[in-house]
């Protein structure tokens, strides 16, 4: 597959290790919100791979047809003016989601989908997970970080029952976006997931 190991080079594919073994184990209907050059491709070979539904939601138009030449009867693909949007067409369907990948465009409606699947999804992936302990939106954060230690300084206890921060640390030599795995479903800290 040729999206495999863009995380490697690329700062907006960091998720990439976590979104694909939670692909794996997931067998359930997949929801992306945000279309991004680490996810669409590779949700939608496990989309077909597994005869998983997948549904894709973005904001910009011109950004989503860059891959809706991936729909099928299985992974599809709708266009919403913003995310309040979606929340409220969402609201008048019943779908169990496995995996809720959160990665759109704009802080505040992944937080806002955070909160809104956080309790519905076996699975949350959200990346650039750091930006929400930091701005006190979801989780909090320590003081370590004050003193560069990213790695343990935040704390999701306040939404998630379980969950783990991934750190890339391949990305151009140092550290990348981290990325949160959670559920209050699943116990996901017996995962273990090769970030290298």
């Amino acid at each position: 597959m040729d999206y495999k190991n863009r995380y490697k080079t690329n700062a907006y594919a960091t998720h990439q290790p976590v979104l694909e073994e939670i692909l794996k184990l997931n067998d359930k209907p997949i929801l992306e919100l945000g279309c991004g050059e680490g996810s669409t491709e590779m949700i939608s070979y496990y989309s077909k791979l597994k005869s998983l539904k997948s549904l894709s939601i973005e904001k910009d138009k011109s950004w989503m047809d860059k891959y809706t030449h991936l729909a099928t009867d299985l992974q599809t693909f709708k266009h919403i003016e913003d995310f309040d949007e979606w929340f409220e067409f969402y609201s008048n369907i019943d779908v169990e989601w496995g995996l809720v990948f959160v990665d759109q465009g704009d802080w505040m409606s992944r937080e806002k989908a955070v909160r809104y699947y956080k309790d519905d999804a076996d699975y949350i992936v959200l990346h650039d997970c750091d930006y929400f302990a930091t701005n006190n939106l979801l989780g909090t954060e320590s003081i370590a970080i004050k003193n560069k230690n990213r790695r343990g300084a935040r704390n999701y206890d306040d939404v998630f029952k379980y969950w783990t921060e991934y750190f890339p640390t391949f990305w151009f030599g140092r550290t990348g976006p981290p990325t949160l795995l959670a559920s209050n479903k699943i116990d996901i800290t017996k995962i273990n997931i090769d970030m290298s």
